[in-house]
């Protein structure tokens, strides 16, 4: 027996123009349009403005923090997993202008959930990565963010180490030179295919909350994302601007949702 649900969706969801905002804070509709057109013209999403073809950036600062999200950066197109009649906290928080795509044309594309981190959750000092990364010395109580920072510090330096170690040591042989190569080519893996979509989130946060990722089942394709308008599942834009969007992207044949109704 086939049963209905509507806590996911078929379709991943790309809300276009966060930041344009009026001086009051709220949404700036006109930009917030004029971007949607452009990229339904130029039929690519892109992971930043200067973005230009090449290798996605994945990039680490171990002094920055991975609780406030400045540790990791990474060259992504994001979208949400949220089904289209609970669209409305979304939009609140992001804005009413959008695409969406098939889950399965998107997984096609490299797209992937992110892992979502309670920040907040408590380890105990006793657990075997505790005494490992802090030295004996982890704070007090052990949130599940510091954890993941020490770790993720501890990942990136441990081939450099390895390295300044067998210099000193005057003992970087063939061999040494050949474990601490592939150490970093690990390091550059893990960090590109599951890092890189490791999200953290607070708990204790209201559902409606502007920092609540968690409420986006978020998922990420690294890289641009090139698509045909026949490969758009759906439009999201306020009733107001449809009449404009069919002049201004005629070949687009497909849905469209309007939010405020």
């Amino acid at each position: 027996m086939m049963h209905s649900q509507r806590y996911v969706s078929k379709e991943l969801t790309h809300f276009t123009g966060r930041r344009c905002r009026k001086a009051d804070g709220t949404h700036d509709q006109e930009p917030q349009y004029r971007q949607l057109v452009e990229i339904l013209r130029a039929q690519r999403l892109l992971p930043r403005l200067d973005y230009v073809d090449g290798p996605a950036r994945v990039n680490f600062d171990e002094n920055a923090s991975f609780e406030k999200r400045t540790m990791i950066k990474v060259d992504a197109v994001y979208f949400c997993d949220i089904p289209v009649a609970d669209f409305g906290m979304h939009t609140d928080k992001y804005s009413t202008f959008g695409l969406s795509f098939l889950k399965s044309f998107l997984v096609g594309k490299g797209a992937n959930p992110a892992f979502y981190i309670a920040g907040d959750s408590i380890i105990s000092p006793g657990d075997p990565a505790a005494s490992e990364v802090f030295n004996g010395r982890s704070p007090d109580p052990l949130t599940r963010n510091a954890l993941m920072e020490q770790l993720i510090k501890t990942q990136l330096t441990t081939a450099s180490d390895l390295r300044n170690t067998s210099l000193i040591e005057n003992s970087l042989t063939p061999l040494n030179h050949a474990a601490i190569a592939r150490a970093q080519k690990i390091n550059s893996m893990v960090g590109r295919h599951f890092l890189s979509f490791c999200v953290p989130f607070d708990s204790t946060k209201d559902d409606a909350d502007q920092e609540n990722y968690y409420m986006e089942r978020e998922w990420r394709v690294i890289g641009d994302v090139k698509f045909t308008l026949e490969d758009v599942c759906r439009v999201i834009l306020p009733s107001p601007f449809a009449r404009r969007l069919r002049s201004d992207v005629p070949d687009y044949a497909g849905q469209i949702t309007f939010p405020d109704y």
